[in-house]
């Protein structure tokens, strides 16, 4: 079998699978897929048409009428799973009561599924849209992904392997994430700069501890970790610098993640059951708090804050595993 036909009938499988765990979570009413789904389809649909797409709902939460976009060569993309005419007719509404053909003249609404048989559209003097050609679903998607050169088929195919699992069709929260083990660091040699003034058997527990802390971070799953770097992210800055440990309100984690307030607290339970996780009201009246004390030292905090002093991305240090930044 020729590599070309082989890769075609991976990705095939691939798109297969997602279409239908998308649908699956739909039916169930767990529509936070369709959120994850936007960043996956913007590294797809750059890769198919050489785009250079944003997730606009970054830039402005629930971004009106459309959720990627390439301002420079004004082209947009709605990301859904409904496939009624009416989804497209309130959709063309919002876009041309914002006035968003102006930036983008070219509007495509991408189904997370099967399209219908349309009837046609009245057309507008502001912009053009074509309901047989500007609305596409995932059979439209492989179809262009097959017309690819073998190098760029290739690299996507590579991207969805990174990012899709085979057996689910789930993604990760944590985008373009390759499973690795923990790397652990050797001398701590940069972190015993930052604190200073530790005696030897200071020393000898410190590193024990961050040895042991890095550990249990790696026996962590890809989304708990995710959650992990969203509630250090949206602390409450003012107290956890006074308590030196980490406080913050689980309402603002889930809209952060876009995912449910449901999985949200499955994975604080993973975190509770470590002793990680205090919620509202144990020790703080009006903020959950995390932290991982083993001798009256917030050795979790204290990462966080040493990965801030030398200016690291803490979701990629997670993402990663890789701690050697210690060394």
């Amino acid at each position: 079998m020729l590599e070309h036909e082989k890769i075609d009938k991976k990705l095939s499988k691939y798109f297969s699978i997602i279409k239908e765990y998308i649908k699956t979570e739909n039916k169930a009413g767990n529509f936070d897929i369709n959120n994850y789904s936007e960043n996956f389809f913007k590294e797809i649909l750059n890769k198919i048409y050489k785009l250079d797409l944003v997730n606009l709902n970054e830039i402005k939460v629930n971004f009106p009428a459309i959720d990627l976009g390439d301002l420079d060569e004004g082209v947009c993309f709605q990301v859904t799973s409904d496939n009624s005419r009416d989804k497209i007719i309130t959709t063309l509404s919002k876009y041309e009561e914002k006035e968003l053909y102006k930036k983008y003249p070219d509007l495509i609404i991408l189904i997370l599924g099967a399209k219908k048989s349309y009837k046609e559209l009245e057309q507008k003097d502001k912009y053009q849209f074509d309901i047989k050609s500007n609305v596409i679903d995932i059979e439209d998607v492989i179809l262009a992904a097959k017309k690819l050169k073998l190098k760029k088929k290739s690299e996507m195919l590579h991207f969805i392997e990174e990012n899709i699992s085979l057996k689910t069709g789930e993604p990760n929260l944590f985008e373009r994430i390759i499973e690795e083990e923990v790397k652990l660091p050797r001398t701590f040699s940069k972190y015993m700069k930052f604190v200073k003034n530790l005696d030897d058997d200071e020393y000898k527990e410190t590193f024990k501890s961050y040895r042991k802390l890095f550990e249990e971070i790696g026996n962590l799953d890809i989304d708990t970790r995710a959650v992990l770097h969203a509630i250090y992210y949206k602390r409450n800055k003012k107290i956890t610098d006074k308590e030196r440990t980490i406080i913050f309100d689980r309402n603002v984690i889930y809209p952060y993640l876009r995912i449910s307030k449901e999985y949200l607290y499955e994975k604080l339970t993973v975190l509770f059951d470590l002793d990680w996780y205090e919620p509202k009201g144990e020790r703080y009246e009006q903020y959950d708090s995390i932290g991982w004390e083993p001798d009256d030292f917030d050795v979790l905090y204290d990462f966080f804050i040493f990965c801030d002093y030398l200016k690291l991305d803490t979701k990629v240090v997670l993402k990663n595993l890789d701690f050697t930044c210690f060394d």
